[in-house]
């Protein structure tokens, strides 16, 4: 009987049928996600440069705290760091302030600020507190990225350096879509909701995407989440950049 079953060909079409269906899905679930995954590998790419940035940053620091001038007319040297943006400017270039016993008058240097190479002007000023990593500083690094890639991360990285600068510190980096910077707030999570059909044939909210810092507990739900847990729109938030830093 089992063998009848077994070698009857409806049921050898039915697991025929069940294996092509099975790879089908497997195919569309590589395609779907593969923008996602991708965007993961340059978050990470991104913060990993960061975190050597931030500690090439704090070793330069250290070292020069330890060092003591000779006399009190040595100069002391600074380096002015700054972003580099689009549109075919030369890279940034490192400026050098000295102090001297004399007159500021008389021994000043104007420092020349680095431009962005994507025609967003100047570079801005980056608190000695903030704790990111600047893509720009590592041109070694930034030379090395594609043009367009430059540019993501310049106006990311701008936008975090004015929301620290304007006492606004509670996020871990940002993503960036469609123009529109996303911090990554903490405990906050943009999410895509649409509806689908429920069993009984009503119509539920039913989130297609999430995007966050890092991914929600499994047991919270962002339909209806705690009170320490925000949840924005993300076709509605964001930054728009150009706005927020008056970049024309």
């Amino acid at each position: 009987m089992i063998r009848d079953i077994i070698t009857n060909k409806w049921f050898i079409g039915a697991i025929a049928l069940l294996i092509i269906i099975a790879g089908a899905c497997y195919l569309w679930y590589q395609h779907d996600t593969a923008p996602y995954r991708q965007e993961a590998v340059e978050s990470a790419k991104l913060l990993r440069q960061r975190e050597i940035t931030r500690k090439a940053v704090n070793n330069e620091a250290e070292q020069a705290a330890d060092v003591t001038p000779a006399e009190s007319t040595t100069p002391t040297a600074e380096k002015s760091v700054t972003e580099a943006p689009d549109r075919g400017a030369e890279g940034p270039e490192v400026a050098v302030q000295s102090q001297s016993t004399e007159k500021p008058s008389e021994n000043a240097e104007t420092a020349e600020v680095p431009i962005s190479p994507h025609g967003f002007g100047p570079f801005p000023k980056v608190p000695a507190d903030y704790p990111y990593g600047i893509t720009w500083r590592d041109m070694e690094y930034y030379e090395r990225l594609p043009s367009y890639k430059q540019r993501r991360f310049e106006l990311m990285e701008r936008v975090l350096v004015k929301l620290w600068s304007e006492g606004i510190r509670n996020f871990e980096g940002a993503s960036i879509e469609n123009d529109k910077v996303y911090p990554h707030f903490f405990n906050t999570y943009y999410i895509i909701v649409e509806e689908r059909e429920a069993p009984d044939g009503t119509l539920e909210p039913f989130i297609t995407r999430i995007k966050g810092g890092s991914p929600p507990p499994a047991d919270i739900d962002l339909l209806n989440p705690p009170p320490h847990i925000q949840v924005l729109d993300f076709e509605t938030t964001g930054i728009d950049p150009y706005q927020y830093l008056n970049l024309h």
